[in-house]
């Protein structure tokens, strides 16, 4: 018996894919992750926060998906990638490229026209396939091959190859989150539906504990849990009791809730009686408001007077510091011209008295020229 066949419908409420991907974390902490598909689209299968990152391993047949992850997500930086197509066995197989990337594998897109009306088939290769179990016997991988409690994704069809190949490691793997169609195809393709995986598993203790619906209504996401002590059934007991728990916080919630709804009718009826005693006072508000327009009125006008007076008081400021301007370039022009006359003064003292010596000298130099004169008269008298 299932967790939910022991509950009401009505108190039944399936949850999220966050939801169930954080409770399964909590209840089985991952020690290693194995990611196979590089889809960014579903958050939930690239948070590994409380996994080193190098036992978490992400598997892709794009070199450019896986680029495109280590690029884009944080988380992935440290991250062990592998370039490599699976399948149950080693060996050739065609690899189709279809319109909507997503839907990249070894699936031909013409058969899942059928979910995709518009989905076309962009091309083929042939490539080499090799088996999980092959990938993870690599040295620098044995640590997620020895992890205990460790988590597998297959994000891409068919899942049902992939498990195929993946040997003996079904036996350590605590959880498995798979991509499956939830009918099989018009145009049947093996190992893609639920069914399918679900029979496989069966064989090796893992059970669905469920299945979240994608964007298309017939492809989904299940989860399976490897369950080998009944384990499982604990665990959904443990669940029950915290669901049990869980409701009867909600109902004491809604009775707080009912509670509250009474006191806001309470606080309703309040605030009516408030509102009629407001009404008064609302009417003297207007009244005050009308005394104080007018007095903002009149405000106004005092304070438009003021301006012009300021302005007035303004202009003789003006004028009175362009006339003080004024006398003080007067004052300075006059205190040059009576320097410049006191200069001129003393150079025409000067020059007046240069003028007296240099009359002196001509007298003095007049006086020799005469005397010269004079001698010169006197000797050629003589000669005569």
């Amino acid at each position: 018996m299932t967790m939910d066949e022991t509950r009401p419908a009505e108190s039944r409420q399936m949850p999220t894919q966050q939801q169930t991907a954080t409770l399964l974390q909590a209840l089985f902490p991952p020690q290693a992750a194995i990611l196979v598909g590089a889809s960014q689209s579903n958050p939930n299968r690239l948070d590994w926060q409380s996994i080193p990152t190098e036992n978490v391993l992400l598997i892709d047949a794009k070199q450019e998906a896986l680029t495109g992850v280590r690029q884009n997500v944080a988380l992935a930086s440290g991250w062990q990638m592998r370039n490599a197509v699976l399948a149950e066995g080693q060996g050739e197989a065609p690899f189709f490229s279809a319109s909507n990337p997503g839907e990249d594998g070894l699936v031909p897109p013409r058969k899942l026209t059928s979910l995709w009306a518009n989905l076309r088939t962009m091309g083929q290769q042939e490539c080499s396939t090799q088996t999980l179990q092959t990938l993870l016997s690599e040295p620098q991988l044995a640590p997620l091959a020895s992890a205990t409690n460790a988590w597998l994704v297959i994000d891409c069809l068919p899942a049902l190859r992939i498990l195929q190949g993946a040997g003996p490691l079904l036996k350590q793997w605590k959880v498995l989150w798979v991509r499956v169609l939830l009918a099989p195809l018009e145009d049947d393709e093996p190992g893609t539906t639920l069914a399918e995986v679900e029979r496989y598993l069966a064989d090796h203790d893992y059970r669905c504990i469920g299945c979240f619906e994608e964007n298309h209504p017939h492809i989904g996401q299940a989860i399976f849990l490897h369950d080998t002590e009944g384990l499982l059934e604990q665990e959904n007991a443990r669940l029950i009791a915290a669901y049990d728990v869980l409701d009867a916080e909600k109902l004491s919630l809604l009775g707080e809730r009912n509670a509250l709804l009474q006191d806001k009718s309470a606080l309703e009826t309040e605030q009516a009686a408030l509102f009629q005693a407001n009404t008064g006072l609302v009417k003297k508000r207007d009244i005050l408001q009308q005394r104080q327009l007018e007095l903002r009125s009149v405000c106004d006008a005092l304070t438009e007077e003021k301006a012009s007076l300021l302005s007035a008081q303004d202009e003789q400021t003006k004028l009175a510091n362009e006339h003080k301007a004024q006398l003080d370039t007067l004052a300075k022009e006059k205190a040059d011209l009576l320097a410049s006359r006191d200069a001129l003064s003393k150079e025409k003292t000067e020059l007046t008295a240069a003028r007296d010596i240099l009359a002196k000298e001509k007298a003095t130099l007049t006086a020799a020229r005469d005397e010269q004169a004079k001698l010169a008269n006197d000797r050629k008298a003589q000669l005569d």
